[in-house]
């Protein structure tokens, strides 16, 4: 699943290929963002390749989940 997250005071994107159900990433992500008042709170997110992402809550503007379906290959 392709997660785009978008970065204060940066006009780039880090986009990551997590790997794990959305529902459970979506949770991490929701916990991490609900501590407005905590500036070191870190988001961490395992990708496909097993590197893991660490993201300072603080520096977060938005994050875009994609979908859990694999992308489809070849010609239709």
């Amino acid at each position: 699943m392709e997660i785009k997250i978008g970065f204060t005071d940066n006009p780039r994107e880090l986009v990551i290929n997590a790997k794990g159900k959305k529902e459970e990433i979506t949770n991490k992500i929701n916990d991490a963002l609900s501590k407005p008042t905590d500036t070191s709170a870190v988001l961490s997110i395992d990708d496909a390749k097993g590197h893991t992402h660490l993201i300072r809550r603080a520096a977060i503007a938005y994050v875009e989940i994609g979908t859990e379906s694999a992308r489809p290959v070849g010609f239709a």
